[in-house]
Parts: structure tokens; C-alpha cells; sequence
């Protein structure tokens, strides 16, 4: 699992602060409990690099490209356009 943020990530990652977080919902809790158990892994992503702001936040033209290229996005329509 991605994140950008390395609150989520410490909270996660040590026990102790997960035991203060009460306010959390309880599917986050389970991404703690799954952590714990080693099904899952936390992995840090820069903020510019998460695929996910792209669904999220208004973006800039080059961001926008770098976007559709992390989601592996073609323009289908340049792809089977018949040639001359």
C-alpha cells in the first residue's frame, strides 16, 4: 500500500501511537491490524508521485501527463486511427 504521508506511516508502523489514535475509523484500524500481521506494507511515495492525487486534486498540464502515463493511459482512438 502507497502513502504520502508519514503520519499514516508512523501510526501504522508503531503500535504505540495506533493505541492513542481513538478517533480513527475503524478501516483504518484494520490497516494497522494488517501491518501488524505482515499481509501488508506500508510503502512512502512522494506527494508528486502519487497516482491517486490525480482522482483527487485539480491538476496542472504536466502533472496531468505524468498522471496518465502513471496509470498507463493511451489515447486509444491514436492507436487504431487508420493510416493514410
Amino acid at each position: 500500500m502507497y502513502t504520502d504521508s508519514v503520519n499514516a506511516r508512523t501510526i501504522v508502523l508503531n503500535p504505540l501511537n495506533a493505541a492513542r489514535t481513538r478517533h480513527i475509523d475503524l478501516h483504518y484500524k484494520w490497516v494497522i491490524q494488517e501491518a501488524a500481521q505482515g499481509r501488508i506494507q506500508l510503502e512512502h511515495v512522494a506527494t508528486s508521485e502519487m497516482a491517486a492525487n490525480g482522482l483527487t486534486k485539480l491538476l496542472q498540464r504536466l502533472k496531468h501527463i505524468l498522471f496518465v502515463k502513471l496509470l498507463s493511459i493511451v489515447n486509444y482512438l491514436a492507436i487504431t486511427k487508420p493510416g493514410p
